[in-house]
């Protein structure tokens, strides 16, 4: 009988072993919120980007700019209600110990629609990790993304491009990434990112054979302290596109002139609460700032941000003849409030309200959400 114990506590712990050495998890989120929306579009990271051709069908653009901008704001969202699913994704995620203190990692994650089912891959990629750092091949967070996002901390509605450059710099995933992160030297780090695109699937306007944009970052992350500055350029400007046979139209999403953008984040967080600032300047396009913090007490979290972009990307109308009206000056505020039901379920409520500085393109407008999400 004690002979049968001492086989059983042998294989237990070398069961207990390889599932230290290898594993694999399935996660995922669901949510579900009430959104409430008046004088924003809200589509895809931007407030206010539409083309002439998706308001006004076939109209004929060739009018005159005030009258092209006249139809766009008389098509404005105003007062949409609508029950959307999101965040709804999943995936599988792992890691194997290998020897002399390296390590495998890979992650699978996507996203599903309740209509279209699963649509889209968020996350494919696999990497090694040690002493000398960590490497990362395949689709994965841009490094520029994680470098000046700090204060991405609302749920819906405040973080989008009045406050980040995220359509300039491939938001915060980018697939075909080497990326390189270094080891923690007493809370420094620093990365460096490339996307190698010869094939043109990620940047289609490129020229290149190889690589087709480059990130980099340096950032300190300790006690509570963080501070960071980063660093993204992409192939594919405005002129390139043209280049490549299209019009004036199909071109008007990339940057007139040059794609660098460079952008900083400071912030502080303990038990109790964060706060952050971030900065961002485009070489082409101008300025992008966002404030925001947050309150913890208990299961509930409070949050306030502010944004503010000066920036000639932001609140255009295109049509056939390219960009019609200059960006304006757009005031971004925010608040939210979060309730946790445990640390996987939490239900939260969304205001921002936009604030154009003289209205020419846009009206002012808010979006609110009421949501509940849980993750697993």
């Amino acid at each position: 009988m004690k002979k049968s114990l001492i086989v059983l506590g042998i294989a237990a712990g070398l069961v207990g072993l390889a599932q230290a050495e290898n594993t694999t998890t399935l996660y995922g989120a669901i949510g579900a919120s009430t959104s409430m929306k008046d004088g924003l579009t809200h589509e895809e990271g931007s407030y206010s980007q539409k083309t002439v051709k998706d308001i006004i069908g076939d109209k004929d653009d060739k009018k005159d700019n005030k009258n092209l901008i006249k139809d766009v704001k008389d098509t404005w969202d105003e007062n949409i209600w609508d029950l959307n699913t999101s965040p709804a994704k999943f995936g599988i995620k792992g890691t194997e110990d290998l020897s002399n203190g390296l390590q495998a990692f890979y992650k699978m994650e996507f996203g599903f629609d309740p209509d279209e089912g699963v649509n889209s891959t968020r996350y494919a990629y696999i990497g090694l990790k040690g002493d000398f750092g960590t490497l990362t091949l395949g689709k994965s967070n841009a490094l520029y993304g994680d470098l000046t996002t700090y204060n991405d901390i609302f749920e819906n509605g405040f973080f989008d491009e009045n406050a980040h450059y995220g359509n300039l710099t491939k938001k915060t995933r980018v697939a075909k990434q080497i990326r390189y992160d270094s080891p923690d030297m007493s809370g420094m780090h620093f990365g460096i990112a490339g996307i190698l695109d010869g094939s043109h699937n990620v940047v289609e306007t490129s020229d290149s054979k190889s690589f087709v944009g480059f990130q980099t970052g340096l950032w300190y992350e300790q006690n509570g302290l963080y501070a960071s500055v980063a660093y993204s350029n992409l192939d594919g400007d405005y002129q390139n596109c043209l280049d490549h046979g299209k019009d004036k139209k199909e071109c008007s999403g990339f940057t007139k002139g040059s794609t660098e953008v460079i952008g900083a984040n400071v912030g502080y967080e303990n038990d109790q609460f964060r706060i952050g600032l971030g900065a961002e300047h485009a070489a082409s396009l101008g300025e992008k700032y966002n404030l925001a913090g947050a309150y913890y007490m208990g299961p509930n979290t409070f949050r306030a941000g502010f944004a503010v972009s000066d920036s000639d990307d932001f609140n255009r109308v295109i049509s056939n003849q390219g960009t019609v009206g200059k960006g304006e000056t757009a005031y971004t505020y925010a608040l939210g409030y979060q309730y946790n039901f445990s640390k996987r379920t939490f239900t939260y409520i969304d205001g921002t309200y936009i604030d154009y500085s003289d209205n020419k393109v846009a009206d002012d407008g808010y979006l609110i959400n009421v949501g509940l999400r849980h993750d697993f």
